[in-house]
């Protein structure tokens, strides 16, 4: 009976010894995908370290787009208040450029009844 007791443990070990074996290769596959996984995912999360930064520049363009918006207002009327003489000018000069030029013309009354 020593002798088939010490197959016994020969083969309880060699079965545990497998099932020790297959156990850390079924965890070393799933690392392994994991480790997949997060390599398959990396493109995605270095673009998220850029989101902000192209958050801050479309908020940047509006507020750069809103400040010229701005300035070319300031420029436009400051152009109109530098013109407004002139034009005001342009415009009286016009009221009598439709007056008739050059000719004279005469009215005479002639008087009628009379005491």
């Amino acid at each position: 009976m020593g002798q088939q007791a010490g197959q016994a443990q020969d083969i309880f070990a060699r079965a545990l010894a497998e099932q020790g074996g297959q156990l850390a290769y079924q965890a070393a596959e799933a690392e392994r995908a994991r480790q997949m996984a997060a390599v398959n995912q990396a493109p995605a999360m270095a673009a998220q370290d850029y989101a902000d930064i192209q958050r801050l520049l479309t908020v940047g363009g509006a507020r750069e787009q809103q400040q010229m918006a701005e300035l070319q207002d300031a420029i436009n009327r400051y152009n109109f208040e530098q013109n407004l003489p002139q034009m005001k000018l342009s415009q009286f000069a016009n009221l009598f450029s439709s007056v008739p030029q050059g000719g004279v013309v005469t009215q005479t009354a002639t008087p009628q009844g009379g005491k």
